[in-house]
C-alpha cells in the first residue's frame, strides 16, 4: 500500500497555519481511512518579544514624571507658562484634571506603539531602541509640534519647549522598553 502524506508550515510573525493532507491512515483496529484534511492556526502570544505591559505602564509614569520636572518652575515652566500666556494660579482645576489624566492616556497609547514597533522591528540593542525613539519623534512629534505652532504664530522657543519634552520622553520610553 502506498499512502501519500504531506504537511505545509506557514509562519508569520506571531501566527503559525499548519495544513497536512494524508490519503490514507491505518488505525489501531488495521482499517484503513482516506482523505485526511486537516487545518491548524495558531496565534502566537507568548514568545520572546511581545508586548510588555510592565514596560508600557513604567514608560507612561515616566512621562508623566518628565513631564512634571518639564513644565515645573524648576526647569521649563515659567518660560512655558509666558509662552502660553497662562497662569498656574488662575488654571481651572477641573481643566488641568482633565488635562493630566489625557495625557496619561496618550503616554499609554504613546508606549504601546513604541513597544509595539519594538517588537516588530526586532531592536536587540539600546542604540538600535533610541535610534527609533529618535525616528518617531522626527517622524511625528517634533514636525507635528512645529507645524502646530507655526500656522497658532506661536514662538520658535514654544515649539523647542514641547518639542524637547517629547523628544526627551520617547527617548526615555525607549531605554525603558527595552530593558523590560
Amino acid at each position: 500500500m502506498v499512502c501519500l502524506q504531506f504537511e505545509i508550515f506557514f509562519v508569520q510573525t506571531n501566527e503559525i497555519f499548519h495544513l497536512s493532507y494524508n490519503d490514507c491512515n491505518i488505525n489501531s483496529e488495521n482499517k484503513i481511512s482516506y482523505n485526511e484534511w486537516s487545518l491548524h492556526y495558531k496565534l502566537i502570544i507568548l514568545e520572546d518579544n511581545t508586548m510588555s505591559i510592565g514596560g508600557i505602564l513604567l514608560s507612561m509614569v515616566a512621562y508623566m514624571i518628565i513631564g512634571t520636572f518639564w513644565y515645573s518652575g524648576a526647569f521649563l515652566g515659567k518660560v512655558w507658562q509666558k509662552l502660553v500666556k497662562l497662569d498656574f494660579d488662575k488654571m481651572d482645576r477641573e481643566k488641568m484634571t482633565a488635562a493630566f489624566v489625557s495625557s496619561a492616556a496618550a503616554a499609554f497609547v504613546m508606549a504601546s506603539v513604541l513597544n509595539y514597533l519594538m517588537v516588530e522591528f526586532e531592536v536587540s540593542t539600546i542604540v538600535q531602541a533610541v535610534i527609533l525613539g529618535g525616528m518617531l519623534w522626527l517622524g511625528f512629534s517634533g514636525t507635528s509640534i512645529f507645524v502646530n505652532n507655526m500656522y497658532q504664530q506661536k514662538p520658535m522657543l514654544l515649539t523647542l519647549v514641547d518639542g524637547g519634552y517629547q523628544l526627551v520622553s520617547l527617548l526615555a520610553m525607549s531605554v525603558i522598553l527595552y530593558y523590560i
